[in-house]
């Protein structure tokens, strides 16, 4: 009889920390690619430009753009007793509407800033409007309508101004409504906008006005100009050339390759190893084979 065992081969499977390995170098090779990715979006490198640019001014450190008005001597006698909080437009401030643009008609920016009482809320100047009432005050806030109201004969000369409805600083339901004689340059118009603005002029009423749920109650403002900041545009960039492709392609093939390698070096098979049961084995196919001979 001839006894003839082949020797078993024990294959070895990757264990548990191999594959946690080999997880680990998949995910790492997938966030590498997405960074690389983003990066290359125009968004993260002007979010980048701006995060680590090196001017810090912010959104109100600047003169407004446009012509200062001509200064002159002021009209500091206004007759404000006519006008009353809490309703609409009435004839009867009228007169003391057109004395107070001419008024700032007659200031430029640092004057207003000079005159000015300080930043108030939208809280402020709807529970003491008679403190307030004629004065400067400053509003931040960002402007989400703008309107061109027309005008008819009037004693300025005037043929329209700007009617824009502020969200305050902070947030808040109800705006502030400020009545302009002209706007910055750029500045966007309509009534879908969103433009962070600084406003220095004087406060006429709280202006009760219709809306689709009902009625609301606004602080209305005159001003010669809100001061705002152009947003800067993005850096228009040029389109990769073929040797930066290149690069590029290269350097993701040697990245393939090393992660391959890295991956077959963890995952690579024992050798086989002989077990004392195939020694013996082998034995005794050796003495069947000499007892046959």
């Amino acid at each position: 009889m001839h006894f003839r065992f082949t020797p078993s081969r024990k294959r070895t499977r990757p264990t548990g920390i191999d594959r946690w390995r080999l997880w680990m170098l998949v995910i790492a090779m997938g966030l590498v690619l997405a960074v690389m990715r983003q990066l290359d979006q125009p968004a993260t490198i002007n979010r980048l430009d701006q995060l680590f640019g090196a001017d810090e001014q912010t959104a109100f450190e600047f003169e407004p753009s446009g012509e200062s008005p001509t200064v002159v001597e002021k009209d500091t006698d206004i007759d404000l007793s006519e006008v009353r909080d809490k309703t609409y437009f009435r004839p009867e401030e009228r007169p003391a509407w057109f004395a107070l643009l001419k008024q700032l008609q007659q200031s430029d920016e640092a004057q207003l800033a000079e005159e000015t009482v300080g930043e108030l809320t939208y809280a402020q100047l709807l529970k003491q409007p008679e403190v307030y009432r004629g004065r400067v005050v400053t509003l931040h806030g960002t402007v989400l309508r703008e309107e061109l109201q027309p005008l008819s004969d009037n004693p300025l000369g005037l043929t329209a101004y700007h009617r824009l409805w502020i969200q305050p600083r902070g947030g808040g339901q109800w705006p502030f409504v400020v009545y302009c004689l002209r706007l910055p340059n750029g500045f966007p118009r309509g009534e879908t906008i969103h433009a962070a603005v600084r406003v220095r002029g004087i406060f006429f009423k709280n202006w009760s006005y219709a809306w689709e749920e009902g009625l609301g109650l606004a602080p209305v403002v005159l001003a010669n100009q809100p001061s705002w900041q152009q947003p800067i545009p993005p850096v228009a960039r040029e389109p990769l050339s073929w040797q930066a492709w290149a690069t590029a392609i290269v350097a993701a093939c040697i990245l393939a390759i090393g992660v391959t390698w890295l991956v077959l070096a963890h995952t690579r098979r024992p050798a086989v190893r002989v077990t004392q049961d195939d020694e013996i084995r082998q034995r005794f196919s050796k003495l069947a084979e000499e007892d046959s001979a």
